[in-house]
Protein backbone atom coordinates (compact mmCIF):
# COMPACT_ATOMS: atom_id res chain seq x y z
CA UNK A 1 0.00 0.00 0.00
CA UNK A 2 1.18 3.10 -1.08
CA UNK A 3 1.98 6.27 1.40
CA UNK A 4 0.02 9.37 1.68
CA UNK A 5 1.80 12.59 1.43
CA UNK A 6 1.76 15.31 4.30
CA UNK A 7 -0.94 17.86 3.22
CA UNK A 8 1.67 20.70 4.02
CA UNK A 9 4.80 19.46 2.63
CA UNK A 10 4.07 16.74 0.18
CA UNK A 11 6.44 14.43 2.24
CA UNK A 12 5.17 10.99 2.69
CA UNK A 13 3.55 10.01 5.79
CA UNK A 14 5.12 5.88 7.19
CA UNK A 15 1.51 4.13 8.41
CA UNK A 16 3.43 4.84 11.98
CA UNK A 17 2.82 8.87 11.47
CA UNK A 18 -1.07 8.12 11.39
CA UNK A 19 -3.14 8.22 13.88
CA UNK A 20 -6.81 6.84 13.00
CA UNK A 21 -8.09 6.91 16.98
CA UNK A 22 -7.24 10.71 17.11
CA UNK A 23 -8.19 11.46 13.45
CA UNK A 24 -4.79 13.26 12.75
CA UNK A 25 -1.22 12.43 11.29
CA UNK A 26 2.27 13.99 12.18
CA UNK A 27 4.43 14.63 9.41
CA UNK A 28 8.47 14.15 10.57
CA UNK A 29 9.55 16.14 7.81
CA UNK A 30 7.68 19.40 8.60
CA UNK A 31 6.51 18.32 12.47
CA UNK A 32 2.97 19.78 11.39
CA UNK A 33 -0.32 17.72 12.48
CA UNK A 34 -3.08 16.98 10.17
CA UNK A 35 -6.51 16.20 9.93
CA UNK A 36 -7.07 12.59 8.09
CA UNK A 37 -9.65 13.79 5.78
CA UNK A 38 -7.27 16.80 4.68
CA UNK A 39 -4.64 14.03 4.55
CA UNK A 40 -6.96 12.00 2.01
CA UNK A 41 -8.64 14.78 0.09
CA UNK A 42 -5.24 16.97 -0.68
CA UNK A 43 -4.04 16.07 -4.09
CA UNK A 44 -1.15 18.77 -4.01
CA UNK A 45 0.75 20.46 -0.78
CA UNK A 46 -0.66 23.39 0.91
CA UNK A 47 2.76 25.40 0.19
CA UNK A 48 3.06 24.25 -3.84
CA UNK A 49 -0.76 25.60 -3.97
CA UNK A 50 0.20 28.85 -2.17
CA UNK A 51 3.19 29.61 -4.44
CA UNK A 52 0.98 29.03 -7.13
CA UNK A 53 -1.94 30.47 -7.47
CA UNK A 54 -4.45 29.84 -10.59
CA UNK A 55 -5.38 32.25 -13.19
CA UNK A 56 -8.09 34.76 -11.57
CA UNK A 57 -6.81 34.21 -8.08
CA UNK A 58 -5.04 36.80 -5.71
CA UNK A 59 -4.91 38.45 -2.45
CA UNK A 60 -5.23 42.05 -1.68
CA UNK A 61 -5.51 45.07 0.77
CA UNK A 62 -7.74 47.21 0.95
CA UNK A 63 -7.53 49.77 3.75
CA UNK A 64 -7.57 47.36 7.29
CA UNK A 65 -9.30 44.52 5.02
CA UNK A 66 -7.38 41.26 3.49
CA UNK A 67 -9.40 40.12 0.74
CA UNK A 68 -9.22 37.01 -1.08
CA UNK A 69 -10.80 37.19 -4.41
CA UNK A 70 -11.66 34.08 -7.14
CA UNK A 71 -12.57 34.96 -10.41
CA UNK A 72 -15.96 33.07 -11.10
CA UNK A 73 -15.47 33.23 -14.73
CA UNK A 74 -15.11 30.07 -16.68
CA UNK A 75 -15.88 29.73 -20.53
CA UNK A 76 -16.93 26.12 -20.35
CA UNK A 77 -19.02 27.04 -17.19
CA UNK A 78 -20.36 30.11 -19.62
CA UNK A 79 -21.21 27.95 -22.45
CA UNK A 80 -23.48 25.57 -20.62
CA UNK A 81 -24.75 28.09 -19.05
CA UNK A 82 -25.97 29.88 -21.91
CA UNK A 83 -27.61 26.40 -23.89
CA UNK A 84 -29.31 25.56 -20.79
CA UNK A 85 -30.93 29.22 -20.26
CA UNK A 86 -31.57 29.81 -23.67
CA UNK A 87 -33.33 26.40 -23.77
CA UNK A 88 -35.54 26.74 -20.95
CA UNK A 89 -36.46 30.62 -21.47
CA UNK A 90 -37.48 30.58 -25.03
CA UNK A 91 -39.81 27.72 -24.12
CA UNK A 92 -40.99 29.93 -20.68
CA UNK A 93 -40.91 32.84 -23.21
CA UNK A 94 -44.16 31.74 -25.41
CA UNK A 95 -46.62 31.25 -22.48
CA UNK A 96 -45.26 34.61 -21.22
CA UNK A 97 -46.04 36.43 -24.29
CA UNK A 98 -49.52 34.54 -24.27
CA UNK A 99 -50.07 35.84 -20.88
CA UNK A 100 -48.81 39.52 -21.53
CA UNK A 101 -51.02 38.94 -24.74
CA UNK A 102 -54.03 38.02 -22.46
CA UNK A 103 -53.16 40.80 -20.08
CA UNK A 104 -53.27 43.70 -22.82
CA UNK A 105 -56.78 42.82 -24.11
CA UNK A 106 -58.17 42.15 -20.83
CA UNK A 107 -56.68 45.39 -19.60
CA UNK A 108 -56.43 47.80 -22.66
CA UNK A 109 -57.98 46.50 -25.69
CA UNK A 110 -56.86 44.62 -28.80
CA UNK A 111 -52.74 43.94 -29.20
CA UNK A 112 -50.70 46.38 -31.52
CA UNK A 113 -49.99 44.41 -34.81
CA UNK A 114 -45.71 44.46 -33.77
CA UNK A 115 -46.89 42.62 -30.28
CA UNK A 116 -45.00 39.34 -30.86
CA UNK A 117 -47.55 37.16 -28.79
CA UNK A 118 -50.36 35.41 -30.70
CA UNK A 119 -53.20 37.59 -32.30
CA UNK A 120 -55.90 35.97 -30.48
CA UNK A 121 -55.01 35.02 -26.96
CA UNK A 122 -56.57 33.66 -24.11
CA UNK A 123 -60.46 34.75 -24.46
CA UNK A 124 -61.04 34.31 -20.74
CA UNK A 125 -59.63 36.92 -18.19
CA UNK A 126 -59.94 33.50 -15.08
CA UNK A 127 -57.13 31.28 -17.66
CA UNK A 128 -54.98 34.41 -18.12
CA UNK A 129 -54.62 34.62 -14.38
CA UNK A 130 -54.09 31.00 -13.65
CA UNK A 131 -51.70 30.97 -16.58
CA UNK A 132 -49.79 33.95 -14.96
CA UNK A 133 -49.89 32.08 -11.40
CA UNK A 134 -48.61 28.76 -13.11
CA UNK A 135 -45.95 30.73 -14.34
CA UNK A 136 -44.42 32.22 -11.53
CA UNK A 137 -41.92 29.65 -10.33
CA UNK A 138 -40.97 28.83 -14.18
CA UNK A 139 -39.89 32.67 -14.86
CA UNK A 140 -38.49 32.38 -11.25
CA UNK A 141 -36.09 29.72 -12.45
CA UNK A 142 -35.39 31.13 -16.12
CA UNK A 143 -34.66 34.52 -14.09
CA UNK A 144 -31.87 32.52 -11.71
CA UNK A 145 -30.47 30.55 -14.70
CA UNK A 146 -29.43 34.56 -16.14
CA UNK A 147 -27.90 34.96 -13.10
CA UNK A 148 -25.49 31.79 -12.94
CA UNK A 149 -24.81 32.54 -16.78
CA UNK A 150 -23.33 36.00 -15.50
CA UNK A 151 -21.83 34.69 -12.65
CA UNK A 152 -19.69 32.51 -15.44
CA UNK A 153 -18.69 35.82 -17.55
CA UNK A 154 -17.93 38.16 -14.87
CA UNK A 155 -18.87 36.88 -11.16
CA UNK A 156 -16.48 36.51 -8.20
CA UNK A 157 -15.92 35.32 -4.95
CA UNK A 158 -14.47 38.02 -2.71
CA UNK A 159 -13.68 36.87 1.30
CA UNK A 160 -12.50 39.88 3.02
CA UNK A 161 -10.95 38.94 6.39
CA UNK A 162 -11.12 42.14 8.96
CA UNK A 163 -12.21 40.60 12.36
CA UNK A 164 -15.84 41.04 13.31
CA UNK A 165 -16.89 42.88 10.33
CA UNK A 166 -15.67 39.99 7.74
CA UNK A 167 -17.67 39.04 5.21
CA UNK A 168 -18.36 36.79 2.33
CA UNK A 169 -19.59 37.92 -0.86
CA UNK A 170 -20.71 36.37 -4.16
CA UNK A 171 -21.45 38.51 -7.23
CA UNK A 172 -20.32 40.79 -9.71
CA UNK A 173 -18.99 44.32 -8.53
CA UNK A 174 -20.98 46.06 -6.16
CA UNK A 175 -24.05 43.71 -6.94
CA UNK A 176 -23.10 40.90 -4.25
CA UNK A 177 -24.60 38.39 -2.02
CA UNK A 178 -22.66 39.48 1.45
CA UNK A 179 -23.19 37.73 4.57
CA UNK A 180 -20.84 38.34 7.44
CA UNK A 181 -18.78 36.58 10.45
CA UNK A 182 -16.41 36.71 12.65
CA UNK A 183 -12.61 35.52 11.72
CA UNK A 184 -11.81 35.88 15.37
CA UNK A 185 -14.23 33.21 15.86
CA UNK A 186 -13.56 30.57 13.05
CA UNK A 187 -13.82 26.90 14.28
CA UNK A 188 -13.00 25.46 10.52
CA UNK A 189 -12.60 25.93 6.93
CA UNK A 190 -13.50 22.72 5.02
CA UNK A 191 -14.56 21.47 1.93
CA UNK A 192 -18.82 20.24 2.09
CA UNK A 193 -21.41 19.57 -0.38
CA UNK A 194 -24.12 21.57 -1.84
CA UNK A 195 -27.51 20.64 -1.63
CA UNK A 196 -27.64 20.80 -5.55
CA UNK A 197 -26.07 17.72 -7.56
CA UNK A 198 -24.25 17.95 -11.10
CA UNK A 199 -24.71 14.52 -13.01
CA UNK A 200 -25.78 12.55 -9.49
CA UNK A 201 -23.02 14.36 -7.77
CA UNK A 202 -23.07 16.36 -4.95
CA UNK A 203 -21.30 20.25 -5.54
CA UNK A 204 -18.57 20.98 -3.94
CA UNK A 205 -18.35 23.82 -1.52
CA UNK A 206 -16.52 25.91 1.00
CA UNK A 207 -17.94 25.92 4.27
CA UNK A 208 -16.88 28.45 7.39
CA UNK A 209 -17.58 28.03 10.78
CA UNK A 210 -17.51 31.00 12.82
CA UNK A 211 -20.03 32.78 14.40
CA UNK A 212 -22.45 30.47 11.98
CA UNK A 213 -22.44 28.66 9.24
CA UNK A 214 -21.28 30.19 5.68
CA UNK A 215 -21.21 27.64 2.42
CA UNK A 216 -19.95 29.17 -0.86
CA UNK A 217 -18.13 28.86 -4.06
CA UNK A 218 -20.21 26.35 -5.41
CA UNK A 219 -19.53 27.64 -9.14
CA UNK A 220 -15.91 27.89 -8.88
CA UNK A 221 -13.62 25.96 -11.17
CA UNK A 222 -11.95 23.35 -9.02
CA UNK A 223 -8.42 25.05 -9.21
CA UNK A 224 -9.88 27.85 -8.08
CA UNK A 225 -11.99 26.73 -5.34
CA UNK A 226 -8.92 24.36 -3.84
CA UNK A 227 -6.39 27.37 -3.75
CA UNK A 228 -9.52 29.45 -1.46
CA UNK A 229 -9.92 26.72 0.51
CA UNK A 230 -6.20 26.52 1.04
CA UNK A 231 -5.67 30.33 1.53
CA UNK A 232 -8.92 30.47 4.08
CA UNK A 233 -7.48 27.72 6.17
CA UNK A 234 -3.75 29.47 6.37
CA UNK A 235 -5.54 32.54 7.67
CA UNK A 236 -8.48 31.74 9.86
CA UNK A 237 -7.60 28.60 11.36
CA UNK A 238 -3.94 28.19 11.67
CA UNK A 239 -2.92 28.93 14.95
CA UNK A 240 -1.03 31.80 15.82
CA UNK A 241 -0.85 32.87 12.28
CA UNK A 242 0.07 35.98 11.21
CA UNK A 243 -2.12 37.24 9.06
CA UNK A 244 -0.46 40.24 7.63
CA UNK A 245 2.79 38.24 7.04
CA UNK A 246 0.52 35.82 5.05
CA UNK A 247 -0.80 38.37 3.00
CA UNK A 248 2.10 39.80 1.94
CA UNK A 249 3.64 36.30 1.22
CA UNK A 250 0.72 35.57 -1.15
CA UNK A 251 0.83 39.31 -2.66
CA UNK A 252 4.32 38.61 -3.79
CA UNK A 253 3.96 34.83 -4.79
CA UNK A 254 1.65 36.29 -7.51
CA UNK A 255 3.56 39.03 -8.68
CA UNK A 256 6.30 36.36 -8.86
CA UNK A 257 3.68 34.35 -11.41
CA UNK A 258 2.95 37.63 -13.03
Amino acid sequence: MSENPCPNCGESLPRDAINVAEGVALCDACGRLSRLSDVAARRRPVQAVLDDPPAGCRVERWGHEIRVRASLRSLKGAVGAAAITLFWNGIVSVFVLLAASGLYRHFIGPPPAWFPGPEEGLKSFGETLFLCVFLIPFVAIGATMIAVLLLTIAGRVEVAIAGVGSSVATGIGWLSYRRRFDADQTTSVALDKSSLKSEDQSTPVIKINANGVIKFGMLLPEERLDWMLVVLQQMLTEPDVDRESLARELMNSRTRRG
